[in-house]
């Protein structure tokens, strides 16, 4: 798995972070839109909280709302939101 603090600058690294996204899920590693979407309605939502902030208020925001980011770990089954 990629080391989580690099950023993604090419497709073969995206592809990468899809995979290992849905190897986490227990998924199959085949082309599925679904979680393609599933994936990028969830960063929708977290960048909607973050967007137009200053990094100091992004990190006091995640900070002081670790319930909404919390939601979206998927190493914790009971926040799967899909279904196998």
């Amino acid at each position: 798995m990629q080391n989580q603090d690099k950023h993604i600058t090419s497709m073969k690294e995206a592809q990468e972070l899809l995979r290992a996204f849905s190897k986490r899920n227990e998924w199959k590693d085949v082309p599925n839109i679904d979680k393609i979407d599933h994936l990028h309605e969830e960063l929708i939502e977290l960048s909607q909280h973050l967007r137009y902030k200053e990094e100091a208020e992004r990190i006091e925001f995640v900070e002081k709302n670790k319930e909404i980011f919390d939601k979206y770990n998927h190493k914790n089954a009971e926040n799967n939101l899909t279904k196998k």
